[in-house]
């Protein structure tokens, strides 16, 4: 058990820092990396759009701009969402306690790193991003609690099918 614990202490503590990282970004360095990774998305998904001139790809590239910046956003508190709600249940938190921590550490964190924002060249702080953040990490910790539900409920079955 200790080492789950260890390991979700590195889980918890890597999505923390990477969040910490990307909000330390200047904007054109994260306009940089979101575009890079939308170009990648695009090439993948959009037959011939490699082949098309840039001034095409431009054009397309600024269609979903927005909506990788919010997907990422989002995706990266449902892991840190996970993540705090992994290592809670790990240290056994009571139901109520762990779903009261997880969603109040993650507004707090939410409003934290938007505020920390405002201090990277370029960035600013949007109530928008917080309720985003926060429905993200609810998502992730409803995803943690259904899963793990769903595993004892299944271990349940086999420890019962077993005795007879």
């Amino acid at each position: 058990m200790k080492y789950f614990k260890i390991c979700a202490w590195i889980f918890f503590l890597s999505v923390s820092i990477a969040i910490f990282f990307f909000s330390s970004q200047t904007a054109a360095e994260s306009s940089q990396v979101s575009g890079s990774l939308l170009h990648e998305i695009l090439i993948r998904l959009v037959p011939g759009y490699g082949e098309l001139p840039l001034a095409e790809q431009a054009i397309i590239k600024a269609q979903y701009h927005g909506l990788i910046r919010k997907a990422a956003h989002f995706s990266i508190y449902a892991l840190w969402g996970m993540s705090l709600t992994l290592l809670l249940f790990l240290y056994q938190f009571g139901k109520k306690a762990l779903v009261f921590t997880v969603t109040g550490g993650g507004l707090l964190y939410a409003i934290c790193d938007e505020l920390h924002q405002m201090f990277s060249n370029g960035r600013s702080a949007q109530i928008s991003d917080v309720f985003l953040d926060f429905f993200g990490m609810a998502v992730g910790m409803g995803i943690f609690l259904l899963c793990s539900l769903w595993y004892y409920r299944k271990r349940k079955r086999v420890y019962y099918s077993k005795e007879i």
